[in-house]
């Protein structure tokens, strides 16, 4: 009998682990601590966007004065626009003639000087040949930005000097005054 009643006191101080139970606990708890984390950073968010909320209608406020006063400039510019589309500017022929000179310019010549009067172009320069100056008017007098073109004066030093006038031709034959 004796042998009995140690064996039962060796039974009911025995232990053994549930290892299941153990881990289904520290799931839920994780679970739970993982739960309050989430739910706490969503309040921040909450309360960051509601601070950022209540400040973009602050400046809505302030601001809806002045996109007002914008509104109106923008119709005022838009009515000056209008009223410069009527205005009339007049036109220089030259502008055009000249990039076109510029393009036809042989690569030795230079241009000392350009006088320019209403339809008039007058061209001063020096080159190192005869040819080079041949070749430009070639290249002037079939342009068709040039109604006249005019070989004025021709010295030849050591290099040749020139003076050419010409007339802007614009809209057809019609001369700019």
């Amino acid at each position: 009998m004796r042998v009995n009643l140690l064996r039962d006191q060796k039974s009911k101080l025995d232990f053994s682990i549930n290892w299941l139970r153990i881990a289904l606990t520290l799931f839920l708890i994780f679970f739970l601590v993982f739960a309050a984390y989430n739910y706490w950073l969503m309040r921040l968010d909450i309360n960051f966007l509601e601070t950022k909320l209540e400040n973009t209608e602050e400046q809505i406020e302030l601001n809806l004065p002045r996109a007002e006063e914008r509104d109106s400039l923008l119709e005022k510019i838009a009515e000056i626009e209008q009223e410069i589309r009527f205005v009339e500017v007049p036109f220089y022929a030259w502008g055009r003639s000249l990039l076109q000179i510029g393009y036809l310019i042989p690569p030795r010549m230079m241009l000392s000087e350009i006088l320019i009067e209403q339809n008039q172009i007058a061209l001063l320069g020096r080159t190192a040949r005869e040819q080079y100056l041949v070749d430009f008017l070639q290249y002037l007098e079939s342009s068709p930005l040039f109604s006249r073109v005019d070989l004025e004066q021709i010295q030849k030093r050591e290099d040749v000097q020139f003076l050419i006038n010409l007339e802007i031709m614009t809209g057809g034959n019609q001369h700019v005054e």
